[in-house]
């Protein structure tokens, strides 16, 4: 097998996107001939120069993207299909019937939420049955769907960007981080009103929420309602936020659900002490032992967040021990690794 084409919607933003160009540049990398159909391709995440790029334009129509992620394929002889969300799965597995390519395509979000209602269910489960395979980032994901489904489905956890720096083995600043997409999913309003609790008691320590999204304007109207102007700072996404925040002494993930978060892992690799909420669909308690690895608590449990952000600041042994722990997760999750993984469904 060697041509592989990637289609989605985005190049940037999201975990999704991450995770799709860091498997695109590793096939590339070993060998393989590397295409990516993008809906809207304005942005993009580093990529190897010799993957090709088509920007094939974004609509609303299941059957006008189908169409022309079909032509696209018409054109070339593809071994295999990976598509990336819930409508893009949909527009490939429509676009490949009765062409001779493997599809696989992969959930990245909680499937009982994004893509779910009665029509939208009977639609995906009725054309998920014509892919190849489904990946899913957890085993909660995977058993959402009706076992004939599951049948041809598999877990998948999240590769690890290259490059991220060391862990921190030293004196921590009094800092608390957050980064991601600033959206209503990740419930950063939770993050913000637990500090200002913690923030009482603990007045040396600041909140920084670094990202982009609709939520920003919101957050900082937060910040202002609760006179925490001078130790909260809300910034946009920056290329070296894993340098900016490696020796920052706890991250939190605040998220009311998620698909397996790409943050979380990434601030566990470094060596951070995590707080993240046990949310759906699962990706977390997949990767998180409660109090050897990480702290997982209740979703939307203010009380319970602000006891957790107590415990770690406090306690200097149990947050350095979760430290240590967390960055075993570098080598389970090295991009080789998952590489594997999705080279041995092709």
């Amino acid at each position: 097998m060697k041509k592989i084409v990637f289609v989605c919607n985005h190049l940037y933003g999201g975990g999704a996107e991450r995770v799709l160009c860091t498997l695109a540049n590793s096939f590339s990398n070993c060998g393989y001939d590397i295409e990516i159909l993008v809906f809207d391709g304005k942005k993009r995440y580093p990529l190897n120069n010799k993957i090709i790029v088509k920007d094939i334009g974004d609509s609303n129509s299941l059957f006008k993207q189908s169409k022309r992620i079909r032509n696209e394929l018409a054109k070339t002889t593809t071994d295999a299909v990976i598509s990336f969300e819930y409508f893009v799965n949909l527009c490939t597995i429509l676009a490949c019937s009765n062409m001779k390519c493997k599809v696989i395509v992969s959930e990245r979000n909680d499937p009982s939420i994004v893509g779910s209602g009665v029509l939208k269910d009977r639609l995906r489960n009725f054309l998920y049955r014509f892919c190849d395979t489904l990946v899913c980032q957890t085993e909660d994901a995977k058993k959402y769907f009706p076992y004939y489904i599951q049948k041809h489905a598999v877990v998948i956890l999240n590769p690890l960007k290259n490059g991220l720096p060391e862990p921190w083995r030293g004196k921590r600043k009094d800092e608390i981080v957050s980064f991601g997409r600033l959206n209503k999913q990740k419930n950063l309003s939770l993050l913000i009103e637990a500090f200002a609790e913690f923030y009482i008691n603990h007045p040396t320590f600041k909140l920084a929420i670094f990202g982009d999204g609709e939520e920003y304007d919101k957050l900082i109207r937060l910040v202002k309602e609760k006179h925490l102007d001078k130790a909260v700072e809300i910034s946009h996404s920056r290329t070296d936020i894993h340098e900016r925040i490696v020796n920052s002494k706890i991250y939190v993930s605040s998220s009311d659900y998620e698909g397996l978060s790409n943050s979380m892992l990434e601030a566990m690799a470094i060596g951070l002490p995590t707080i993240c909420t046990d949310c759906p669909c699962g990706g977390a308690r997949m990767v998180i032992s409660n109090g050897i690895n990480g702290v997982l608590i209740p979703v939307g449990d203010k009380n319970a967040l602000v006891s957790a952000l107590e415990k770690l600041s406090e306690n200097y042994e149990l947050a350095d021990n979760i430290s240590t722990n967390a960055s075993a997760l570098r080598e389970k999750l090295s991009v080789d690794k998952i590489t594997e993984q999705w080279a041995h469904l092709l």
